[in-house]
């Protein structure tokens, strides 16, 4: 017979996982991402499991994402708005340029810049696309 304490990873929500703790009873310390089994034969068995702790961390950001994502479109809607209205013009080469440098100088890990720039260079193409379908709709 087998019991587990605390949370087992695929029941795990996609929340903080380094709030899914239970105790090890080898050492009598909390850990973080940890599940408990106890097992008659066996005794206590401590197992981490580090592909689900980082699915979950994934969901979260990815949940985290499409709220930041609607929060920029719709700002991008909102200054379409504003240059339709007052005859500006709709695309500012110049101001894609230096949001990309201020922006990939934010990262911390060097190593992920040239993936930044791909991913950012792309979250500009669609919010281009995006105001010219709605350039479109204003004509």
């Amino acid at each position: 017979m087998v019991r587990l304490t605390g949370l087992e990873p695929a029941r795990r929500e996609a929340t903080d996982p380094k709030s899914v703790v239970s105790a090890d009873f080898t050492t009598g310390a909390f850990l973080p991402g940890y599940y408990t089994m106890i097992s008659e034969d066996r005794g206590i068995m401590t197992h981490m499991d580090k592909l689900e702790e980082n699915r979950a961390v994934i969901n979260e950001t990815d949940a985290e994402l499409v709220r930041l994502f609607e929060r920029r479109m719709h700002a991008v809607k909102e200054i379409i708005g504003y240059k339709l209205e007052h005859g500006l013009p709709i695309l500012d080469s110049g101001r894609e340029a230096v949001i990309m440098e201020r922006n990939s100088r934010l990262l911390e890990d060097p190593e992920l810049e040239p993936f930044f720039r791909e991913w950012y260079a792309e979250t500009i193409a669609v919010s281009k696309a995006y105001q010219q379908m709605i350039k479109g709709k204003d004509e």
